[in-house]
């Protein structure tokens, strides 16, 4: 078995040596002579009751600690977990719909205005239809809404809440509404519901939200789904708080455009635009980081996959995270280095496991990080890297580690 990793070893040595200087995995310095990223895993989750497994995004709580949602759980149902930038891991809450609770929370944390953390569940609650639900900093989880679903009102909402200006929590779900296919609603945190719209009920309406909403100056809301636009490809809108919604840009999946954005969002950039992913599609396949203005213009800011680059990041999924400079970050579901699986037969390449990527003010795309090189990596990232108190970028990965259920790692820029 010796001889096998070796080889496997070498098979990572000479894709390195055709691969750009830059990755920096491969030992390059983060396409900048006087940088250097170094990825640190942190803490390898287990794969066991009453463990988490598959983390989401990470939320930074204002003692300075990471909050997220996962699977498993002591109900083995999803659960609220803390970690601190030194990677210690709590677990803050374990979802158990029997009791009327949500569960399979997929959509992540948002930091409330009262210090509280609020977030969605896809099941659970009194019509196992999904919850929003309210855990205060020392674990304390409550449910501030249970969803009805078809016909009359959301469920399934796998995509996060977003609270405005007004105080009240936005979201988005898969189902739900007349034609059961997605709905964009509104929370108070007294537990009020509204269905803001229901997705589905006119020609090329946005189908199926995936989406985090994000506020405009003006007030709107921008989200996007997952089918449905003209092309049925998936769509951006835009919706006022009264529910009237408009089609800012469909896309179409072919060399010019995206297609296809699964469990990402928008960003709204300190330029004023918005900045989002699509995972295929766009000029070389591999799919893009689009920049969007209010008015719905595209530009395509960064394109991935490439026949003539076999290690180069593609399949963007995902939010975007900005930094004070005005950099992005970001992760990729494929791409990076071959992984190198060790079994009692041996070790064999098995495809590859993600990358964490930079794009730069200036346009400049930086690999940070090729996730799954061997096992002990993480594979599969799970939402953009956020910036720590000490200026580091933190995330978590669904797969991979030393125990299979997914790290938490950090980049040192």
């Amino acid at each position: 078995m010796r001889h096998n990793i070796e080889a496997a070893s070498r098979i990572v040595t000479a894709f390195c040596a055709i691969a750009s200087s830059t990755l920096t995995a491969c030992g390059g310095d983060g396409n900048s002579s006087t940088r250097a990223p170094q990825t640190h895993i942190l803490l390898s989750f287990a794969n066991e009751t009453p463990e988490i497994v598959s983390p989401s995004k990470l939320v930074l709580g204002k003692d300075g600690n990471f909050y997220g949602t996962a699977l498993g759980g002591a109900h083995n149902r999803g659960a609220i977990f803390k970690l601190t930038p030194e990677g210690v891991e709590s677990i803050l809450h374990s979802f158990d719909p029997s009791t009327g609770d949500g569960g399979e929370p997929a959509g992540g944390l948002m930091l409330g205005n009262d210090g509280n953390f609020y977030g969605t569940t896809i099941a659970g609650g009194t019509n196992d239809a999904g919850t929003v639900f309210k855990m205060t900093p020392e674990g304390t989880e409550s449910v501030v809404y249970s969803f009805k679903g078809y016909p009359s009102d959301a469920a399934w909402s796998a995509s996060g809440l977003y609270q405005a200006r007004d105080g009240n929590f936005y979201g988005t779900s898969e189902f739900g509404g007349p034609e059961n296919k997605g709905t964009v609603f509104k929370v108070s945190p007294s537990g009020i519901e509204t269905v803001l719209y229901s997705f589905g009920s006119v020609l090329n309406d946005p189908i199926a939200g995936f989406s985090s909403l994000v506020e405009s100056d003006d007030g709107n809301f921008y989200g996007v789904s997952y089918l449905g636009g003209a092309s049925n490809r998936g769509a951006v809108f835009k919706i006022t708080p009264e529910g009237i919604l408009t089609l800012v840009h469909s896309f179409t999946g072919d060399f010019s455009d995206g297609s296809y954005t699964f469990e990402t969002g928008l960003l709204k950039g300190k330029d004023g635009n918005f900045y989002g992913v699509a995972g295929i599609g766009g000029p070389k396949g591999g799919g893009i980081v689009y920049k969007l203005t209010p008015a719905g213009d595209e530009i395509i800011v960064q394109a991935f996959g490439s026949d003539t680059d076999p290690i180069g990041p593609a399949g963007p999924e995902g939010a975007l995270t900005e930094d004070g400079d005005g950099n992005l970050y970001g992760v990729t579901q494929n791409g990076g280095l071959p992984r190198t699986v060790v079994t009692h037969q041996g070790s064999s390449m098995d495809g590859r496991s993600g990358t964490i990527f930079e794009i730069t003010a200036a346009g400049n795309l930086v690999v940070l990080s090729n996730l799954g090189p061997t096992d002990a990596d993480g594979t599969d990232p799970s939402g953009p890297p956020i910036l720590g108190p000490d200026g580091s970028l933190y995330g978590v990965t669904s797969g991979g580690g030393a125990k299979g259920a997914g790290v938490f790692y950090k980049i040192t820029r």
